[in-house]
């Protein structure tokens, strides 16, 4: 099965209509606006200010305004590109689940659940600390493919700091359970170091995975094909 890593931007990628049964967006939050002011620590803002010679990934400091038209067109552009009864997964930290949860029923997707994966260690935090991060779940329009076997807590370990190769990089295993639930092809924007490749590579499904950083892309395809 074809496993692409895309080296482009999402919105100005030609994309099949229709084509995708399973979107997973784990997409840029804005998170420099808030490191920048003193709100994060520890990993984020090692990322952000280029510590540890890592630096951030870059189009994630928008204005709101801009960052909701952003994703409002990304959304839509994922939509144009899934099949009927399409599922779609969308990382979410607790900030923006509401922003995203307008933005996706603007862009046509129907919420139906929120997930949360437990990265079975503790993070960053000052009142209690972060254990767990939103995954809403969405469908494009009715659908008879249920997922009533699984529940929507998934405990999957998080990558350790001392190993990421991007500031999100998420396991490899929690997309694996995603796609093994919900099926190929797979969608994934923002891929960053392409885990949904990745992880249907084991499934022997298809994925197209688009990120437009170059060192992102050659991480990537190297996991991919070395």
């Amino acid at each position: 099965m074809i496993r692409k890593i895309i080296h482009a931007d999402f919105l100005n990628t030609e994309l099949p209509p229709e084509m995708f049964r399973t979107v997973i967006i784990d997409p840029p939050y804005n998170a420099p606006v808030e490191a920048r002011t003193g709100g994060s620590t520890g990993r984020l803002k090692r990322w952000i200010t280029g510590a540890d010679n890592a630096t951030w990934f870059s189009n994630d400091d928008l204005t709101p305004e801009q960052f909701q038209e952003f994703f409002l067109q990304t959304l839509k552009k994922c939509y144009q590109a899934a099949e009927s009864g399409a599922h779609l997964y969308l990382f979410c930290s607790r900030w923006r689940i509401a922003d995203f949860e307008r933005v996706l029923a603007l862009a046509g997707w129907t919420v139906r659940n929120w997930l949360i994966w437990n990265k079975e260690h503790i993070g960053m935090g000052y009142y209690w600390r972060h254990q767990a991060e939103f995954i809403i779940f969405c469908t494009k329009g009715k659908t008879q493919r249920f997922v009533m076997d699984k529940g929507n807590v998934i405990s999957v370990p998080r990558i350790s700091s001392r190993k990421v190769q991007h500031p999100n990089q998420k396991p490899i295993e929690l997309y694996r359970r995603l796609i093994e639930a919900s099926g190929a092809p797979v969608l994934e924007p923002f891929a960053g170091t392409a885990p949904a490749a990745l992880a249907a590579q084991t499934l022997d499904g298809e994925c197209w995975s688009i990120e437009q950083e170059e060192r992102f892309c050659r991480i990537a395809q190297e996991a991919l094909h070395g």
